[in-house]
């Protein structure tokens, strides 16, 4: 069994407590920060505030990116 390893991840200003494989790490913070820098780019560049918006935003921002992928 590979080993686990419990963190805690800040997105948008929560924190999320998650499990993962330690190989996985550095993938899992690399992608909290690239999330957390795009919803605080939608922030200042529309002016929301509401936290749910701006992941919301993010997140059909992400999949955007994945359909694309997947269509090349």
């Amino acid at each position: 069994m590979k080993d686990k390893l419990s963190i805690k991840v800040s997105i948008a200003g929560r924190i999320y407590p998650l499990t993962i494989e330690r190989t996985e790490e550095e993938n899992v913070r690399k992608a909290v920060k690239t999330i957390n820098e795009r919803v605080s780019d939608y922030e200042k560049n529309f002016g929301i505030k509401d936290r749910q918006d701006l992941l919301a935003m993010r997140s059909e921002e992400h999949t955007s990116e994945l359909q694309s992928l997947r269509h090349l």
